[in-house]
């Protein structure tokens, strides 16, 4: 399972196939023997061929969704920092697989998920910048201003025993979302950073799903 950034996201049936067969050739000579006994109609056998109503079309698996309630009146919005209780606290190992981003009606979602049922503490609160955790050098971020979402306790893949998964870290696909940018960085020291780039100081809230854990980040247009 290979981590990914991108936008946040029906079945198709087969049409049955037309078969035919070929009338089978009669003899022009008469013949002398007794007739044989009519062929059973069609509708006189016990097994017949499947209807369309008898068919079953294959299924494909639920992905998981981003419902969290949509937002009735902006009350629970604001902009003054959103944090777990004792943050940092160490929750479930985990590494965050994907960031996306998506389009509602009056605001954008951002939604980090991450490996396991439980999501990790998180710290989500405006920044001036976007910088590195480890090297603090600045980050290739569009924006104004920056919503800084920080989790904890995060790992890199093959410290719980996911070697075949990547780091996430890089620059995110914003979809449809009127957000400047979007951008996570790798795990260090056991914390790991995204950033949400905005044109200006926006209202926000966040809520956490579990199976699969996420994070969701909600702001207001």
């Amino acid at each position: 399972m290979a981590g990914a950034l991108a936008a946040c996201s029906p079945g198709e049936e087969a049409a049955p196939s037309d078969t035919s067969t070929d009338p089978s050739a009669t003899s022009a000579e008469p013949s002398t023997s007794a007739p044989a006994s009519p062929s059973p109609s069609p509708s006189d056998t016990s097994e017949s061929a499947p209807t369309e109503s008898e068919s079953v079309a294959p299924t494909e698996p639920t992905e998981p969704t981003d419902e969290a309630p949509a937002p009735e009146d902006f009350s629970d919005f604001g902009t003054t920092d959103q944090t777990s209780d004792g943050w940092p606290v160490h929750g479930p190992d985990t590494y965050l697989t994907e960031v996306r981003a998506a389009a509602h009606e009056g605001y954008d979602r951002v939604v980090l998920q991450f490996r396991g049922s439980e999501p990790p503490s998180h710290d989500v609160r405006y920044v001036d910048e976007a910088t590195g955790d480890g090297s603090g050098l600045p980050l290739d971020v569009e924006g104004e201003t920056f919503l800084y979402v920080g989790t904890a306790i995060v790992l890199n893949p093959y410290d719980v025993g996911d070697p075949e998964d990547s780091v996430l870290t890089g620059p995110g696909d914003i979809g449809d979302a009127t957000i400047s940018g979007l951008f996570a960085e790798g795990p260090w020291e056991g914390h790991s950073a995204t950033y949400i780039g905005l044109d200006r100081t926006r209202d926000f809230r966040v809520t956490t799903l579990t199976d699969p854990a996420r994070i969701v980040v909600d702001i207001r247009r």
